[in-house]
Formats: C-alpha cells, structure tokens, sequence
C-alpha cells in the first residue's frame, strides 16, 4: 500500500518538475524588453526568445521629453522596459498600440499608454507634467518624437467623448522577421 502512494506521489512530482519547461513551449513565442544605450540615445527595445534580431521601440530623445516630465530619458526607458516586459506576462503583445492620449484623475494629464486589443489605454506607460497646452496634443507629439521612426506607418487618430488620440499599431513578430501564426 505505501509503495502504491510512494509511487503516486513520485509520478506527480516528475510532472511538477516537468510542468514548468513544458510551459515554456507555448505556441506563441515570448517577447523580452530592455533598455539600452543606442548611439548614445536610451532605447526601449524588443527581442524575441526565437531570433537574435531585436527592434527599437522607443528612443528617449531628450528634447522631446524637455520641460514635460521630471524623469530622465534613462529612467523613462528602464520603466516602460519593465512595464512592457510585465505586461507581456499576461498579454501577447506581438501586434501591441502605442497611444498618445490623456487621462483624467480629476485633470487631463498627457499619457502614453499602450493596449493589445485597440486604440484604449489598456496599460499606461508613463505620464507626462500636467500643462497648459491641449493634454491629448502633448501626448500625441511626445508618442510622435520617442516611437521609433519604422514603427510609425500605421498612425490611427481617433477622438472619443471629444478626446483625441494618436495610436500606432505594431506588428512585433513581423517586424523581427518572425512568421508566427496567432490563433
């Protein structure tokens, strides 16, 4: 009888210890950001497991960013890398929007935002200093400066309940050279 259990107990940790690699080969592939230095410019990039190819998204011109935020361009950069690599967690962001658009916590503050599944914040990025200027028109330009000139073809802009937003669509895996089939 305990052998019986002992060996129950043995099949169920081989398929824990199994579990996790075989979580790893998912069908679709997993997607890693960072940040780096480019030319001397801090960017937000995006490697996939499968290729050594990786393509910028993001790159934190400092005068793009003058007189609208309090952080620095490498502090930007290392932030979004994080919160795009944590949202990857939870989302495929192969075909990922980049939204310039505004919040309202009380104030229309500039956001930049990125969503998988349309032109709405889904997840903010970062935020801008509140101003004086139209919040949207703020964020639009700052999305326009600091997304990497390749990944801009496909500009969306929208207005929502008089709100008026800059997105960009963006394939991932078609830009890394990737043919991955999504379901």
């Amino acid at each position: 009888m305990k052998t019986k259990y002992l060996s129950a107990l043995l099949s169920i940790g081989a398929m824990a210890i199994a579990s996790p690699s075989m979580a790893g080969t998912s069908d679709s592939p997993q997607l890693s950001f960072s940040c780096q230095t480019i030319n001397g410019v801090p960017a937000t990039v995006a490697q996939s497991a499968e290729s050594e190819s990786q393509i910028t998204i993001f790159q934190w011109k400092q005068e793009a960013l003058a007189n609208r935020t309090s952080d620095s361009p490498e502090e930007l950069c290392h932030d979004v890398a994080q919160k795009l690599e944590d949202y990857a967690v939870d989302y495929d962001l192969s075909n990922i929007n980049f939204i310039g658009t505004t919040t309202t916590l009380g104030d229309d503050v500039p956001t930049i935002c990125a969503n998988v599944g349309g032109a709405e914040c889904g997840k903010v990025l970062f935020t801008l200093d509140k101003t004086t200027d139209k919040a949207s028109t703020v964020a639009g330009n700052v999305v326009d400066s600091i997304l990497a000139q390749d990944l801009q073809p496909q500009k969306t802009t929208l207005t929502t309940r008089g709100v008026q937003s800059i997105s960009y669509q963006v394939d991932v895996w078609s830009l890394l050279g990737l043919n991955f089939n999504r379901k």
